[in-house]
């Protein structure tokens, strides 16, 4: 499928229509990846964030340190990646649009966790680096198709 998609551009005997029932399908077998990125970023931002702002347990003490305002702002980010990935997932219209500008702006500050954090037993650079993956394949696809061209106008 995702050969056929690529292609598609290329193919100047495919009418009009098809070229639209096929841009329809390689949008709707994307889409996984897009809600599978704001879902993972809903579950696990929200569950760390949640954690952090309680001062819930104590693995989160050892891994994230004592309660500070540095650890309560960092909550913070973590509940707004969680809304605005739920708002995401709410909004069929604006997932994309939510996606463009939330993963790279993750992508960032989660890979720059693995140059600021010298500890490399502490799992929170490691787990961010999955997620930065994760957010960098589904951007990957989202421009590849064009999703953000036909989400946008």
């Amino acid at each position: 499928m995702n050969r056929l998609c690529s292609n598609m551009a290329l193919s100047s005997r495919i009418n009009i229509v098809t070229r639209l029932v096929l841009l329809k399908s390689c949008i709707n077998s994307n889409m996984k990846i897009v809600y599978l990125s704001h879902i993972v970023n809903v579950l696990v931002a929200g569950m760390m964030g949640t954690l952090l702002f309680f001062n819930s347990t104590s693995p989160i003490i050892e891994v994230f340190g004592a309660e500070s305002p540095a650890r309560q702002i960092l909550s913070c980010l973590y509940l707004s990646i969680a809304v605005m990935s739920s708002v995401a997932l709410a909004s069929k219209k604006n997932i994309i649009r939510i996606a463009i500008v939330l993963f790279p702006m993750q992508i960032v500050y989660k890979l720059l966790t693995l140059v600021a954090v010298s500890d490399i037993l502490n799992p929170v650079p490691w787990s961010n680096l999955a997620i930065s993956i994760l957010h960098t394949y589904t951007l990957y696809f989202i421009y590849k198709n064009h999703l953000h061209d036909h989400n946008l106008k």
